[in-house]
């Protein structure tokens, strides 16, 4: 591997590891395993770091409003 993603550093960086270095360690060899190049993108990490704060899926309406809603933040 020679990258990884902003996407990934991201949810990386926000996800608060409870199994610790164990738990990062099975999840960069999960990442590297799926990426067929040598970039590791946000896609290719777990379900479990890809998660998203209930609050953000209640949203109704127009995908153009949550577009706006999203860029608000």
């Amino acid at each position: 591997m020679r990258r990884i993603s902003t996407a990934a550093i991201d949810l990386l960086l926000s996800y608060h590891w409870p199994g610790n270095v164990r738990e990062l360690e099975n999840c960069m060899e999960r990442a590297v395993l799926l990426s067929p190049g040598k970039s590791i993108e946000g896609h290719h990490l777990p379900p479990t770091l890809q998660k998203v704060d209930g609050s953000e899926t209640t949203s109704a309406g127009s995908l153009q409003a949550a577009v706006s809603r999203w860029n608000m933040k």
